[in-house]
């Protein structure tokens, strides 16, 4: 009986602190480490390459793992993160926005409900290039 209270005392703070404001919350993934066969040209293609992929899911609204602390109420980033990987496993592209617009397509389709942000990142050798070359879509 006091276990229960104490959750209803947990979901009523919660609402008290969140008040009736509306709050965003997302998903983030930041610099998923893939290795893809990518590029304009066949030799480029020919090894793997690691690239790096950032995900954003906006949740429509504050997920009830906010307050159930339960995985099962919430996206779960290995999951997420797995169906990047066997999107990409086997496959081989040419430009790196190809590759972030498949990613979105395919997770869009996962979660209907949500917006994306995803980012494909390449590291590519290009003289004088001391970073990377990204392609990022936003909704």
């Amino acid at each position: 009986m006091q276990d229960n209270k104490l959750i209803k005392l947990n979901k009523t703070a919660m609402q008290h602190r969140s008040g009736n404001k509306k709050l965003n919350c997302a998903v983030i993934v930041s610099g998923y480490a893939v290795l893809v066969k990518v590029g304009v040209g066949e030799e480029e293609r020919s090894a793997p390459q690691k690239l790096l992929v950032d995900i954003k899911l906006h949740y429509p609204e504050l997920p009830l793992g906010c307050e159930s602390d339960d995985i099962t109420d919430v996206i779960c980033y290995d999951q997420l993160c797995s169906k990047v990987h066997a999107l990409l496993l086997d496959k081989e592209f040419k430009l790196i926005e190809h590759i972030a617009f498949y990613i979105y397509n395919n997770l869009k389709s996962c979660y209907l409900d949500y917006s994306f942000n995803i980012k494909v990142t390449k590291f590519p050798s290009i003289k004088n290039l001391e970073g990377y070359t990204a392609f990022e879509i936003t909704e």
